[in-house]
């Protein structure tokens, strides 16, 4: 399985969300702040991040040439369901597609190091949109590049019950994937002319804020770099892309393998036709690139005419180990509040044994009394720190009785075991822990102080359960007496 060496941390108002992602961490701008950009270290990303919804709707033809103007589909790929949407393209434009998918990728990934600008915009040098991209700079890259972000710009998409919103299920969306842009350029070279694009030229991308709100919410999945700049076709990559997102879809029937109907597949694509010789032979060059670099280990055709289906066998299988587990844990994920999205994301991240003892921390929370206000953050905080429950663990809770009373102190007899040197203790945490206690306004900046004070590793996660059943009064004295009172 891929090592994650590093957390991309995305910060945005007082929240965080941690993604486990590249070994570099390339800031183009400070997070909430507007137009401040910072050079960019020349080494790359050894892992990218894909929206989720525009990896499994596939928006961008991958086709490397169109005519198109537009395009309707309404097929079904996968067990998720049924997928519609209509596009549109500008006037005296085509459709995106090719390598457009590429620049999509680059804005996406723009968004997720620069920790996704409070006002939807990403801020960098064209130079820097290409290398995220995975393009090398080049005259005939700026001006391709600028073809892209006007097909992006101008052509309008409806999305039909098929968007995946975390917080209120499927929906139906219209938007354009950039909302606006701008661009300047300092340079007193007589030789660019005008409209033209040089690589320090600063571009100031605005992304539809559906897009923006999904990668804020965390709904995106990891794509491996090292494969994908080894794919040199635009068509290959937007086919690896999609394929990467079924790949750790839930819903998959049986570990490493994905089946589709080749018709809906060839909709799903964009191809012009749907004649399976015709359909198999423009896929052949990308499967074969595919197994070649080791992402897939077979493609399989069954079935006859337009009844056929394509096998994808996936070569990692540690990558999809996650799909063979426990239905009773799957069953006791879905209890909490998670859907299938959120445990397949979870499952590909984390081993099925550390899962189910998070599951039996948060019940044990749960029996002993305490608050849960948002089961899913609770739960998220426990996963992110199982060892700074330890007393809640199976074994220490039935040897140990929770006092679950008003007069809980702070103090406790055997300090927990520290957690593991790569977890990152966030505020946002320190509050979700407090289960609403000290929301009022009056204690807004004590709130913010014992999150800060588990931040620091002062406070230990069962230090804030206790804390959550006190008074705000209860709460000041306990933190005063071990001399941690606010000043």
């Amino acid at each position: 399985m891929m090592i994650f060496k590093y957390l991309i941390l995305l910060r945005f108002k007082k929240s965080l969300i941690i993604i486990r992602g590249g070994a570099t961490q390339i800031a183009l701008r400070q997070p909430g702040t507007h137009g401040t950009m910072r050079a960019m270290p020349k080494r790359e990303l050894s892992l990218r991040h894909d929206e989720s919804n525009l990896a499994r709707l596939s928006l961008v033809l991958a086709q490397n040439r169109t005519k198109k103007t537009s395009w309707e589909r309404t097929e079904q790929v996968d067990s998720i369901g049924v997928i519609k949407v209509a596009c549109k393209a500008g006037q005296s434009l085509v459709v995106p597609h090719g390598v457009d998918n590429d620049i999509l990728l680059g804005l996406i990934n723009a968004a997720v190091i620069q920790g996704v600008p409070e006002d939807d915009t990403v801020r960098l040098t064209a130079r820097q949109l290409l290398l995220l991209s995975g393009i090398s700079p080049s005259a005939r890259a700026l001006a391709n590049l600028k073809g892209s972000i006007d097909r992006l710009f101008f052509t309008s998409y409806k999305i039909t019950d098929s968007w995946n919103d975390s917080a209120k299920g499927w929906r139906s969306v219209s938007f354009r994937l950039i909302a606006k842009h701008s661009e300047s350029d300092s340079s007193s070279d007589t030789e660019v002319k005008e409209g033209q694009w040089r690589s320090e030229s600063l571009l100031a991308i605005k992304l539809d804020d559906q897009l923006v709100k999904s990668i804020r919410a965390g709904y995106i999945l990891p794509v491996d770099v090292v494969t994908l700049k080894k794919l040199r076709m635009p068509f290959t990559r937007v086919l690896f892309r999609t394929l990467n997102f079924q790949r750790v879809n839930a819903q998959s029937i049986r570990a490493g393998e994905f089946v589709v109907d080749l018709p809906a597949w060839a909709a799903h694509l964009g191809m012009d036709s749907d004649r399976p010789d015709t359909v198999m032979r423009a896929l052949q060059p990308a499967h074969e690139d595919l197994i070649k670099n080791k992402f897939l280990k077979d493609v399989i055709y069954t079935g006859r005419g337009k009844g056929r289906k394509i096998h994808y066998i996936f070569e990692n299988a540690s990558l999809t180990d996650g799909f063979v587990m426990d239905t009773e844990i799957i069953n006791l994920l879905k209890e909490i509040g998670f859907i299938d999205s959120n445990i397949s994301s979870m499952i590909t991240k984390h081993p099925g044994v550390i899962i189910r003892k998070c599951i039996d921390i948060y019940n044990n929370l749960k029996a002993s009394g305490y608050s849960i206000k948002n089961p899913k953050a609770l739960f998220y905080t426990i996963l992110k720190n199982p060892d700074d429950f330890a007393a809640y663990e199976n074994k220490a809770f039935k040897e140990k009785i929770i006092d679950a009373s008003p007069a809980v102190s702070v103090a406790r007899s055997e300090p927990l075991p520290e957690p593991l040197p790569e977890v990152t203790r966030k505020h946002q945490d320190g509050i979700v822990l407090l289960a609403g206690a000290l929301s009022e306004r009056s204690a807004l900046a004590l709130r913010d102080h014992v999150a800060e004070l588990y931040v620091a590793g002062t406070l230990k996660a069962i230090d804030i359960v206790a804390m959550s059943r006190l008074t705000t009064s209860e709460i000041r004295a306990s933190l005063e007496e071990k001399g941690l009172g606010l000043d």
